[in-house]
């Protein structure tokens, strides 16, 4: 073997060597590419998931944020507090929709807290359209992804929602969808009553039957109106804890008196504004003896 041929052949081999090394390098490279890649992916799920609870968080202090009371003498107080929050939540809101939106796409998990106060938000703020998918999808996952799988109060809590959302759009038919979403509520509290007990079972009809009714007025719908006031008459009387008699008629009395479409006096009947006045005399009398 000649020189030349040694030669030759050690430039093949390390050619061949080359070869193999820069192959192991684009491997690695690639691996390290798509390395890099999937942690890509899981960083920005992780942050779009932070993000996304820090607006529902801001959305939902901003909801609960104290106002002016339904008694207040003074109504300037409460439109301005009113218009205060939905000016913050007209900022929170469009992020937190897109936020959600692309958190379905990475089939990130979005619970059913989440879809409640972006749907509640998005009705405060008169975006019907954009609140039209998260009511459906808030009602559906009221059923089985609350904390306690099924939860009656998770249920009502959703219904209500639905029936606001028909109740402010409507459109032909969403009247019954109001009224439906209503009597569902209810059927959730009927079947609850021997857990939730008497009182607050109660209380939780009045709350729902004065709602109802509060919709049928925005209709002109008088005569229903009546109806469901006198339904939530009907549970107050089945209320015999004092206290809890009390603050409920405290609240019918307050909503019947806040509202601009009839007399209050002929939305609640007379035996309940004489028992009621009765029930405020003798705590009255009561707390004056305490003083003593």
């Amino acid at each position: 073997m000649s020189a030349s041929d040694v030669i030759a052949i050690a430039s093949a081999v390390i050619a061949i060597g080359a070869l193999l090394v820069n192959w192991r390098q684009v491997r690695e490279q690639k691996r390290k590419d798509l390395s890099d890649e999937a942690q890509a992916k899981v960083d920005h799920i992780n942050n779009l998931q932070t993000e996304l609870a820090d607006r529902i968080n801001a959305i939902q202090a901003e909801m609960t944020r104290p106002g002016p009371q339904l008694t207040s003498s003074r109504p300037m107080e409460m439109i301005v507090h009113n218009q205060a929050a939905v000016a913050t939540l007209r900022a929170l809101v469009p992020r937190a929709a897109t936020l959600m939106e692309e958190a379905k796409r990475v089939n990130l998990k979005v619970n059913w807290f989440q879809t409640l106060v972006l749907a509640g938000a998005s009705i405060a703020i008169g975006d019907l359209a954009g609140a039209s998918t998260y009511v459906k999808e808030v009602v559906q996952k009221a059923g089985d992804e609350t904390p306690v799988g099924g939860s009656p109060t998770a249920r009502v809590v959703s219904l209500q929602l639905c029936a606001s959302f028909y109740a402010n759009r409507g459109l032909a038919g969403d009247a019954d969808g109001f009224r439906r979403a209503f009597d569902d509520a209810r059927a959730e509290i009927e079947r609850g009553r021997a857990d939730q007990g008497p009182f607050m079972s109660a209380q939780h009809m009045i709350e729902l039957y004065i709602s109802e009714a509060a919709c049928e007025l925005m209709l002109g719908e008088t005569g229903r109106a009546m109806s469901r006031m006198a339904a939530a008459v009907d549970e107050w009387q089945r209320i015999t804890a004092p206290g809890a008699k009390l603050a409920s008629g405290t609240f019918m009395d307050a909503c019947a008196r806040n509202q601009q479409f009839v007399a209050p006096d002929k939305l609640l009947p007379e035996s309940f504004r004489n028992a009621f006045a009765e029930l405020q005399r003798t705590h009255d009398e009561s707390a004056d003896y305490a003083k003593l």
